[in-house]
């Protein structure tokens, strides 16, 4: 198995239960240390890391929405203009999903200056 499936199958199951343990900002970290650790291009590791940190959030949004009497998602949907339920969804989803991007990008970039320097040194 190739070293980027490896740690991209890690990557998922990191932000998984990151997600439902800690603070939802932790999956913006464990972004950052996936970008830092993929050896990729940039349109990979950004699609990467906002494709699973956005599917996951949106099955977590959904399971934890379905026990409430009074949906969460119609709240907020009835405070932007009645937008509707999985529009919500998609807005949350992808917001988090293009933080965590750019967070990747970000890992990514520093984990390319530290390598670089220590080619340069040697």
């Amino acid at each position: 198995m190739k070293q980027e499936y490896k740690i991209t199958a890690i990557y998922g199951v990191l932000t998984l239960v990151a997600t439902l343990i800690l603070p939802w900002t932790i999956i913006v970290g464990v972004a950052f240390l996936f970008g830092y650790f993929l050896k990729a291009n940039k349109f990979k590791t950004f699609t990467l890391s906002l494709v699973i940190p956005f599917t996951i959030w949106i099955a977590i949004a959904f399971i934890r929405n379905s026990g409430y009497i009074k949906s969460i998602s119609k709240l907020v949907s009835d405070l932007l203009g009645d937008l509707g339920e999985s529009t919500v969804y998609l807005i949350t989803g992808l917001s988090i999903g293009l933080v965590c991007g750019f967070s990747a990008l970000t890992g990514q970039a520093l984990a390319s200056l530290i390598y670089h320097n220590k080619t340069l040194e040697k």
